[in-house]
Protein backbone atom coordinates (compact mmCIF):
# COMPACT_ATOMS: atom_id res chain seq x y z
CA UNK A 1 0.00 0.00 0.00
CA UNK A 2 2.98 2.24 -0.34
CA UNK A 3 1.16 4.51 -2.75
CA UNK A 4 -1.56 5.59 -0.11
CA UNK A 5 -0.07 8.09 1.06
CA UNK A 6 0.75 9.37 -2.72
CA UNK A 7 -2.96 9.19 -3.99
CA UNK A 8 -4.34 10.73 -0.56
CA UNK A 9 -1.32 13.90 -0.60
CA UNK A 10 -2.44 14.52 -4.54
CA UNK A 11 -6.55 14.55 -3.23
CA UNK A 12 -5.40 16.79 -0.52
CA UNK A 13 -3.59 19.15 -2.23
CA UNK A 14 -6.11 19.31 -4.74
CA UNK A 15 -8.55 20.29 -1.79
CA UNK A 16 -6.10 23.09 -0.68
CA UNK A 17 -5.89 24.76 -4.26
CA UNK A 18 -9.90 24.24 -4.41
CA UNK A 19 -10.12 26.43 -1.33
CA UNK A 20 -7.17 28.54 -2.08
CA UNK A 21 -8.60 29.58 -5.64
CA UNK A 22 -12.17 29.61 -4.17
CA UNK A 23 -12.44 26.88 -7.24
CA UNK A 24 -15.33 24.39 -7.50
CA UNK A 25 -16.64 22.70 -4.35
CA UNK A 26 -15.22 22.47 -1.24
CA UNK A 27 -15.60 19.32 0.88
CA UNK A 28 -15.61 21.23 4.52
CA UNK A 29 -17.49 19.87 7.06
CA UNK A 30 -17.11 16.19 5.27
CA UNK A 31 -15.20 13.24 5.16
CA UNK A 32 -13.71 11.57 2.24
CA UNK A 33 -12.45 8.23 2.66
CA UNK A 34 -10.81 5.86 -0.12
CA UNK A 35 -10.44 2.74 -0.40
CA UNK A 36 -7.39 1.67 -2.49
CA UNK A 37 -8.44 -2.04 -2.64
CA UNK A 38 -12.11 -1.25 -4.55
CA UNK A 39 -10.47 1.68 -5.71
CA UNK A 40 -13.50 3.95 -4.45
CA UNK A 41 -14.13 6.92 -2.97
CA UNK A 42 -16.90 7.68 -0.20
CA UNK A 43 -18.17 11.47 0.92
CA UNK A 44 -19.90 11.13 4.55
CA UNK A 45 -21.42 14.83 5.92
CA UNK A 46 -19.81 15.39 8.99
CA UNK A 47 -22.13 17.27 11.30
CA UNK A 48 -20.99 20.39 13.69
CA UNK A 49 -19.68 19.61 17.65
CA UNK A 50 -21.93 22.88 19.32
CA UNK A 51 -19.09 22.62 21.73
CA UNK A 52 -16.19 22.18 20.07
CA UNK A 53 -13.71 24.64 21.37
CA UNK A 54 -12.17 26.17 17.83
CA UNK A 55 -15.15 26.01 15.96
CA UNK A 56 -18.45 25.49 17.97
CA UNK A 57 -20.77 28.67 19.35
CA UNK A 58 -18.66 29.73 21.74
CA UNK A 59 -15.06 29.21 20.78
CA UNK A 60 -12.38 28.96 23.09
CA UNK A 61 -9.58 28.67 20.66
CA UNK A 62 -9.24 32.18 18.95
CA UNK A 63 -5.68 32.00 18.28
CA UNK A 64 -2.31 30.15 17.99
CA UNK A 65 -0.54 29.58 21.45
CA UNK A 66 2.92 30.57 21.89
CA UNK A 67 4.77 27.96 22.63
CA UNK A 68 8.25 27.75 24.70
CA UNK A 69 10.79 25.58 22.56
CA UNK A 70 13.25 23.37 24.50
CA UNK A 71 16.23 21.51 23.29
CA UNK A 72 15.87 18.99 26.44
CA UNK A 73 14.32 15.57 25.33
CA UNK A 74 12.45 13.15 26.74
CA UNK A 75 15.33 11.42 27.34
CA UNK A 76 16.96 14.07 29.49
CA UNK A 77 13.53 14.22 31.32
CA UNK A 78 13.68 10.49 32.55
CA UNK A 79 15.45 11.55 35.57
CA UNK A 80 12.69 13.65 36.76
CA UNK A 81 10.19 10.83 36.09
CA UNK A 82 9.38 9.03 39.24
CA UNK A 83 7.71 5.19 39.75
CA UNK A 84 4.39 5.55 41.78
CA UNK A 85 6.19 4.52 44.93
CA UNK A 86 8.85 7.04 44.89
CA UNK A 87 5.90 9.47 44.00
CA UNK A 88 4.14 8.69 46.83
CA UNK A 89 7.06 8.92 49.44
CA UNK A 90 7.51 12.51 47.86
CA UNK A 91 4.07 12.87 48.19
CA UNK A 92 4.34 12.03 51.91
CA UNK A 93 6.36 15.16 52.56
CA UNK A 94 3.43 17.46 51.97
CA UNK A 95 5.16 18.63 48.35
CA UNK A 96 2.53 20.92 45.97
CA UNK A 97 0.61 18.27 44.34
CA UNK A 98 -0.72 19.32 40.60
CA UNK A 99 -2.80 17.61 38.44
CA UNK A 100 -2.84 19.02 34.74
CA UNK A 101 -5.88 17.19 33.52
CA UNK A 102 -8.66 18.91 32.39
CA UNK A 103 -11.13 19.83 34.89
CA UNK A 104 -14.02 17.21 33.81
CA UNK A 105 -10.96 14.33 34.00
CA UNK A 106 -9.95 15.78 37.53
CA UNK A 107 -13.81 15.20 38.25
CA UNK A 108 -14.08 12.09 37.94
CA UNK A 109 -11.44 10.87 40.65
CA UNK A 110 -7.87 12.50 41.76
CA UNK A 111 -5.08 12.57 43.91
CA UNK A 112 -5.69 13.31 47.50
CA UNK A 113 -4.85 16.98 48.17
CA UNK A 114 -4.39 17.39 44.48
CA UNK A 115 -5.03 21.00 42.57
CA UNK A 116 -6.53 21.12 39.26
CA UNK A 117 -4.15 23.02 37.08
CA UNK A 118 -4.95 22.05 33.21
CA UNK A 119 -2.19 22.04 30.69
CA UNK A 120 -4.56 23.57 28.33
CA UNK A 121 -4.62 27.16 30.67
CA UNK A 122 -1.22 27.53 31.11
CA UNK A 123 -0.81 30.15 28.97
CA UNK A 124 -1.89 32.10 31.76
CA UNK A 125 1.15 32.19 33.81
CA UNK A 126 -0.65 33.82 36.92
CA UNK A 127 -0.52 30.51 39.14
CA UNK A 128 3.32 30.17 38.53
CA UNK A 129 3.74 32.94 41.05
CA UNK A 130 2.18 30.89 43.78
CA UNK A 131 5.68 28.60 43.71
CA UNK A 132 8.69 29.45 44.29
CA UNK A 133 11.69 28.52 41.44
CA UNK A 134 12.83 26.21 43.87
CA UNK A 135 10.25 24.70 45.57
CA UNK A 136 9.85 21.19 44.81
CA UNK A 137 6.58 20.03 42.94
CA UNK A 138 4.73 17.18 41.88
CA UNK A 139 2.72 16.36 38.81
CA UNK A 140 0.45 13.34 37.09
CA UNK A 141 -2.19 13.38 34.38
CA UNK A 142 -3.69 10.00 33.05
CA UNK A 143 -0.88 8.37 30.97
CA UNK A 144 2.03 11.10 32.08
CA UNK A 145 2.43 12.65 28.70
CA UNK A 146 1.00 16.15 29.58
CA UNK A 147 2.83 15.83 32.92
CA UNK A 148 5.75 15.62 31.14
CA UNK A 149 4.80 18.09 28.98
CA UNK A 150 4.73 20.15 31.99
CA UNK A 151 7.57 19.14 33.35
CA UNK A 152 9.56 20.46 30.53
CA UNK A 153 7.84 23.95 30.81
CA UNK A 154 8.14 24.44 33.88
CA UNK A 155 12.42 23.27 33.67
CA UNK A 156 12.52 25.85 30.89
CA UNK A 157 11.21 28.90 33.13
CA UNK A 158 13.84 27.74 35.76
CA UNK A 159 11.94 25.65 38.05
CA UNK A 160 14.66 22.53 39.03
CA UNK A 161 13.01 20.24 41.24
CA UNK A 162 9.84 19.65 39.48
CA UNK A 163 8.60 15.55 39.32
CA UNK A 164 6.02 13.74 37.14
CA UNK A 165 4.57 10.36 37.87
CA UNK A 166 5.74 8.39 35.06
CA UNK A 167 2.82 6.75 33.42
CA UNK A 168 0.12 8.51 35.35
CA UNK A 169 -2.71 7.69 36.97
CA UNK A 170 -3.01 4.93 34.40
CA UNK A 171 -0.48 3.21 36.75
CA UNK A 172 -1.05 4.27 40.01
CA UNK A 173 -2.67 1.81 42.55
CA UNK A 174 -2.32 4.74 45.66
CA UNK A 175 -5.61 6.09 47.42
CA UNK A 176 -8.13 8.03 45.13
CA UNK A 177 -10.15 10.84 45.83
CA UNK A 178 -13.31 9.85 43.83
CA UNK A 179 -17.20 11.74 43.00
CA UNK A 180 -19.90 11.08 45.37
Amino acid sequence: MGVVPGTVGVLMATEAIKYLTGLGQSIQGKLLTYNALSQTLKTLQLAQNPHCPLCGQNPGIVAPKAMAVSCATSEDLKVFELTPEAFQRKMAQGLPLLDVREAEEFATGHLPQAENVPLSGWDDQRWQARFSVDQPMLLYCQKGLRSLKALQQLRDVGYQQVYSLAGGLSVWEGPLVLPV
